[in-house]
Parts: structure tokens; C-alpha cells; sequence
């Protein structure tokens, strides 16, 4: 299955000034999806998304900033940092100052509070979408089924 967003997506979205396509990988959007994006969409929507894009071409466009910070909240730390077989090493510029350890938190939290704000609107995106495969949390009920508490659809 393809991705829902691209890497030059997640450049030209997240990122205010160009950085390196090769410095983000297939697999660390593939990684942000699975973490952060399929809990919003529940099982059955992300699983029919995947399969046929060209029918959730809205849910898709909501999906990229939201995933977008996501995955620059994942990858930063890298951004920082080379590892190589000659050793780990903090990457600096030659015309500015390196953060701090603070200064970096600050800026990643940032971020993540950004990619979080995002993931809400989506949120509220799909549940006023009225998508067939979405399955909101208010249709279910908890039930205690052999001491586990399941949520099981009302009516069922």
C-alpha cells in the first residue's frame, strides 16, 4: 500500500525552509501513519482509504498537514544528528549558532502541539463526514465479556 502523503508533501507542508528529500524515508512516513493517523480512522475507514485513495480524496487532503508534523515531530531528532561508521556526531552550520538541549525540546513540543491541533480537526473532519466506515466511539457500547471490557456496536 502507498502512503498518503509524499515526501515532498511533507517538505512543502511542515517544513519552512527546504531540506534534503533523503534525510526523510518511506518507512518513517509509513511509521507515522501507523502511530498517528489509523487510531483517528478506525480500523475499517484507514483499511478502505489504503485500498481505494482515489474514493477518499478529501479525507486525504485533511490527512497531509496533520501527518505532515507528525512525521517532522519524528524525525527531528535525526535532523540534528549524523550516525555513520565513523560515529554519532551533532550536525552544525558554519553561519549559525547549535541549539541547546532546551531550545530543541522547546522547539520539537512546538511541533508536536501543532501535529496534535491538526489531528483534531481532522478528527472533527470525519466525524461530521458521515463516512460509511467510520466508526464512531459514541455508537459503541462497553460490555465485560469473560473479565475484558470490549466496546461492542449498539444493536449488536
Amino acid at each position: 500500500m502507498s502512503n498518503f502523503i509524499t515526501i515532498s508533501e511533507v517538505i512543502s507542508q511542515a517544513f519552512n525552509r527546504s531540506i534534503e528529500d533523503g534525510k526523510i524515508l518511506d518507512n518513517d512516513i509509513t511509521a507515522a501513519e501507523w502511530k498517528y493517523i489509523k487510531p483517528i480512522l478506525t480500523d475499517d475507514l484507514w483499511d478502505d482509504a489504503k485500498a481505494n485513495p482515489s474514493s477518499y480524496v478529501d479525507l486525504i487532503e485533511k490527512i497531509k498537514p496533520c501527518l505532515s508534523y507528525y512525521i517532522k515531530y519524528e524525525i527531528m531528532p535525526e535532523l540534528s544528528m549524523t550516525i555513520s561508521d565513523r560515529g554519532s556526531f551533532i550536525q552544525t552550520a558554519g553561519d549559525s549558532q547549535p541549539m541547546t538541549d532546551e531550545q530543541r525540546r522547546v522547539l520539537r513540543d512546538s511541533v508536536l502541539e501543532k501535529a496534535n491541533s491538526l489531528a483534531e480537526m481532522l478528527s472533527d473532519y470525519i466525524a461530521t463526514a458521515e463516512l460509511v466506515e467510520y466508526e464512531r466511539i459514541d455508537n459503541l457500547k462497553p460490555q465485560i465479556i469473560g473479565g475484558i471490557l470490549v466496546y461492542k456496536k449498539i444493536g449488536e
